[in-house]
């Protein structure tokens, strides 16, 4: 992913988006993102591609289907690390606590997942929906501020 925080940009320029257009197209993927865990709509679908990818026995196709990686390093997550990145260009001394972020959340990440059997057997799974939503709530708003900034940026205002 810091690769791609900084490679991502040139590949961007290579195939001409711009960084504001990214912006829109990254905000309206948070955003549907978010609505989709809001709703708890994006665990049915998930659930569902599993099961059948296992009912059809074409295991081949577990490697092409998401299961862990877009969570970590999706669209989502590569649009936000190219956006923060990119608003610091002139500037890169203010790059190095995104990236630090970046590897901290990263970090969080992996000791979740290792230890996440042990923290769902203790909290209730209202305390689990409840902080699961509030945390899509802060992704739409966050959705919502890329669009706005790239909406400003693409159109001067």
């Amino acid at each position: 992913m810091i690769t791609f925080a900084y490679a991502g940009r040139y590949l961007l320029d290579a195939i001409g988006v711009s960084l504001d257009s990214l912006k829109i197209a990254g905000g309206i993927i948070l955003m549907i993102l978010a609505i989709d865990i809001l709703f708890e709509k994006r665990k049915t679908r998930r659930e569902k591609r599993v099961e059948e990818a296992l009912d059809e026995k074409s295991f081949d196709d577990i490697i092409v289907f998401p299961i862990a990686i877009p969570f970590i390093a999706g669209p989502a997550a590569l649009t936000t690390i190219i956006l923060l990145i990119g608003n610091y260009t002139i500037n890169t001394e203010f790059q190095i606590p995104v990236i630090l972020a970046l590897i901290a959340a990263l970090v969080v990440s992996l000791i979740l997942m290792i230890g996440a059997n042990f923290i769902v057997k203790f909290l209730p799974k209202q305390i689990l929906h409840a902080t699961a939503r509030v945390m899509a709530f802060i992704l739409a708003a966050l959705a919502t501020q890329f669009i706005i900034d790239g909406i400003k940026a693409s159109f001067n205002i």
